[in-house]
């Protein structure tokens, strides 16, 4: 367990159009731990936390699931403290 908040991860938001079948999606990038927490709002706005310190990266592992536009995702460093 990290105290001293030097765990760094990625904060991405973006549209899944596809909301439905963008959650299974998510389900398989926690199974690989990739994603530490996230979920969506209404008209598939989703907000993921995922366990990389490279934004590039965490946008990267939305948009090769296909059901999010790499170009609709933003990313920025999340720094926590369990």
């Amino acid at each position: 367990m990290v105290t001293d908040g030097s765990r760094r991860v990625t904060l991405v938001e973006g549209t899944a159009p596809q909301a439905d079948n963008a959650k299974l999606a998510l389900i398989g990038l926690r199974g690989v731990g990739r994603l530490g927490f996230g979920g969506f709002f209404e008209a598939g706005a989703t907000l993921a936390l995922l366990t990389t310190a490279n934004a590039a990266e965490a946008i990267g592992w939305l948009a090769e699931t296909r059901f999010w536009e790499e170009g609709g995702l933003t990313a920025r460093p999340f720094l926590y403290v369990l």
